[in-house]
């Protein structure tokens, strides 16, 4: 939910800035929120769904991080001046304040999501974890689920100290290195700046530029579907 409404407020927020360091402050604020999502959805779909279609579950997130990256390349498309008639000053406008529709459904949805059942059996409330488990693969399989939860719970210990020890340390560099060079020079360079990569190579209209990008969002879905 906090996720949900870092989306709104930066939708709102880069939709109506009134210079650029506002419209730089919200895009930070809806980024926070894009970061939270992408780290507790795929966490959250893993714990509650069943063994046996976990790994597709989780793959399926990712999925519709794709989907939800082409429907918004579809909608700029229809907005820029060549195809809706909108000002060069207000279009984009109308781009980032598209995106309230499905914050708002987002927002919505998240009404009819249970708590994390793991949560639950962390202060004990163990009946009502059960009984969300139940809703998910039935009575026999949730008790056994409930019982494993309590003893991963109960063995667990840790500390961020751990971190930095011999090995894990290592791990955690690499990690990190990784994140961050995916970041610079992976697909998330096309994906977020293609509409300016493909103008500087010579589609200087905004509607074919965003048009091409809408292209190769579709191209990754398919890769998704079929690798």
């Amino acid at each position: 939910m906090l996720a949900a409404l870092l989306f709104l407020i930066g939708a709102i927020g880069t939709a109506l800035p009134h210079n650029m360091l506002q419209f730089n402050v919200f895009r930070v604020v809806g980024g926070v929120g894009v970061g939270l999502a992408a780290v507790v959805s795929p966490m959250y779909i893993a714990e509650v769904s069943p063994p046996r279609i976990r790994g597709r579950l989780v793959t399926l997130n990712q999925l519709a991080i794709v989907v939800g990256a082409t429907a918004a390349s579809v909608v700029a498309y229809f907005l820029t001046p060549e195809m809706s008639h909108l000002s060069i000053d207000s279009c984009w406008r109308w781009m980032f304040a598209s995106t309230c529709i499905p914050t708002i459904v987002f927002m919505v949805g998240l009404l009819f999501v249970p708590n994390s059942p793991r949560w639950m059996v962390q202060r004990r409330r163990f009946k009502e974890a059960l009984a969300v488990l139940s809703k998910i693969d039935g009575r026999s399989s949730a008790e056994k689920e409930l019982h494993a939860i309590q003893e991963t719970i109960s063995e667990e210990k840790g500390n961020f100290r751990e971190l930095i020890q011999p090995g894990i340390r290592v791990a955690l560099i690499i990690a990190i290195a990784i994140a961050l060079f995916q970041q610079y020079t992976g697909v998330s360079t096309m994906t977020f700046y293609g509409p300016i990569i493909y103008q500087k190579a010579g589609f200087e209209q905004a509607s074919n530029a965003i048009l091409l990008a809408m292209l190769q969002n579709f191209w990754n879905i398919r890769l998704r579907l079929c690798p």
